[in-house]
């Protein structure tokens, strides 16, 4: 026979028969693992005692809430994903909004493509331009700390060689400075992508990380020129081992010229990236 569970408390419950009765049962009546719910349908034995015995849960409950129609609209989601239409979904997303994606190229330049190659002393080392910003300019004010100490606490020293090593440690303090104002690329790249995230304009950021972008690039090319003068006036107060021998532009200054090359042709309306369609 077949009915529906009335409800269950303790160990405990009751069902309604299709045929209009009544039926208690207890939990050893019960043949499933987990507890019965209450209006789920069930298929059971009458015994002689009028009782319910050997009940069994069937697949679907006829007065249980109805998550048919969530499962089914979630299962349409899911084959329109598989055939595709999700992942279509984003893509076209993001060809409706290429500054949120040159944005976010911008940003894994920034974090994780060598912005700047040092050699010294024979080895070669790289770092991306937010790990210079932090901590070049971290080594910067040490050296400029370095020459102030040198200039203040030796003994017996010129004043013209105290006064260059104070002139020395200006310089650094100047560029340590100014390399923290390289954080501002990843920084309008980010607003870039959020205001397309949003939907919003993004021409003014967008300007910003061109702008951003060049300076990135005059500081490299001050900071190579400033650097070999000032090692070279440091050189007679440190021993060879501290100077760097010299500085190249590494793969992601490139990429970020690129970038930046791409964000241009974004902004005067020549990068797509899908080919307009001509009505017949």
């Amino acid at each position: 026979m077949q009915g529906q569970v009335l409800g269950f408390s303790g160990d405990e419950g009751a069902i309604t028969g299709d045929d209009g009765k009544r039926y208690k049962f207890t939990r050893s009546d019960w043949k499933s693992e987990r507890d019965p719910r209450g209006g789920e349908r069930v298929d059971f034995v009458e015994s002689d005692s009028g009782t319910a015995g050997e009940i069994y849960p069937l697949k679907r409950a006829a007065a249980a809430p109805d998550f048919g129609s969530v499962l089914q609209s979630g299962g349409e989601g899911l084959s329109r994903m598989a055939e595709g239409a999700g992942a279509s979904g984003i893509v076209e997303k993001l060809k409706s909004a290429p500054a949120m994606v040159i944005g976010g190229l911008i940003i894994i330049a920034c974090l994780l493509l060598p912005y700047i190659n040092v050699s010294f002393m024979g080895s070669d080392n790289s770092t991306s331009l937010i790990g210079f910003a932090v901590g070049g300019s971290s080594d910067l004010s040490e050296l400029a700390d370095y020459a102030r100490d040198r200039a203040e606490n030796t003994w017996l020293m010129a004043e013209s060689d105290r006064a260059t090593l104070r002139e020395v440690a200006n310089v650094f303090d100047g560029m340590a400075i100014m390399g923290w104002t390289l954080l501002l690329l990843p920084i309008f790249a980010g607003l870039t992508i959020w205001r397309a995230f949003k939907g919003e304009k993004t021409r003014i950021f967008e300007i910003l990380t061109i702008v951003a972008t060049v300076w990135a690039l005059f500081y490299f090319v001050g900071v190579q020129e400033v650097m070999a003068g000032e090692m070279e006036r440091l050189s007679g107060f440190v021993s060879a081992d501290s100077v760097r021998e010299g500085w190249s532009l590494g793969f992601g200054g490139y990429a970020l010229i690129l970038l930046a090359v791409a964000t241009f042709l974004n902004l005067t309306g020549k990068l797509k990236f899908q080919q307009d369609t001509v009505s017949a």
